[in-house]
């Protein structure tokens, strides 16, 4: 019984919804082809500290950028992506190795030492993978 009472309000209250207009689409009056967004404002010169002329407040200056952990730690990861581009890019260039090797030994026959023996290697290695 209870689920026929709610069946029955339910539809009740959804015969109570009104319809929702839809809006026409409004025409586009004078719209410009391409946003454009302008600054008035200058780029700052690197030497804006010195334009107050105050030793003391330059001095304090230098002390809290070379006291700021989150500058140093944005400059060390800064260095570590620069290192890390360099090394990805390593790859784009012929890898060259060269190493050289000396052996000295002296071989035994059955009863018969033989004469000592000398050997020189120099290896040398190119490769470029081309992708």
């Amino acid at each position: 019984m209870r689920l026929v009472l709610f069946c029955f309000f339910a539809l009740v209250l959804t015969a109570c919804e009104t319809p929702l207009k839809r809006d026409e689409a409004l025409p586009l009056k004078n719209m410009p082809t391409r946003w454009e967004a302008k600054s008035d404002t200058k780029v700052v010169p690197p030497s804006w500290l010195a334009g107050f002329s105050d030793p003391s407040l330059q001095s304090l200056v230098k002390e809290s950028l070379n006291a700021n952990f989150d500058l140093q730690a944005a400059a060390a990861r800064v260095d570590a992506a620069k290192a890390s581009f360099k090394i990805t890019g390593s790859g784009r260039w012929p890898q060259l190795s060269f190493a050289l090797a000396y052996e000295r030994g002296q071989l035994h026959a059955v009863g018969k030492p033989t004469d000592r023996v000398s050997a020189f290697q120099a290896l040398f290695d190119l490769n470029w993978e081309l992708d």
